[in-house]
């Protein structure tokens, strides 16, 4: 059996948290961070510290919102019109005009 197999987190690993600036760019090394198994190990190993309830609640936000813009059509199995996905833009809107609980707008410079 592949030792990945066990890890609650297999495609992460050091590099992902160990980045150089050239790889800060590299997407697919963000969505592999910014996932729902991300988020539920965060919940799982640090869910007794409210900061980290947010951090897992932020990543399971970004991982949503991924998804959803991965749907190039709204026929798609992807997108199914479940009334989270209109939940998700509309946190997703709060949050870029910097009225949400995160203030990502005041972050990003």
């Amino acid at each position: 059996a592949d030792c990945n197999e066990f890890r609650i987190c297999p495609k992460l690993t050091k590099k992902h948290l160990t980045v150089t600036s050239r790889e800060r760019m590299n997407v697919r090394m963000a969505v592999e961070f910014y996932s729902g198994t991300v988020a539920r190990a965060l919940l799982k190993y640090f869910g007794h510290d409210s900061r980290m309830r947010r951090v897992a609640e932020f990543v399971d936000l970004i991982n949503k919102f991924t998804d959803l813009m991965n749907s190039a059509h709204l026929d798609q199995e992807l997108y199914k019109g479940t009334p989270e996905q209109p939940n998700v833009l509309d946190t997703i809107e709060t949050e870029i005009r910097g009225t949400g609980d995160w203030k990502l707008s005041s972050r990003v410079h």
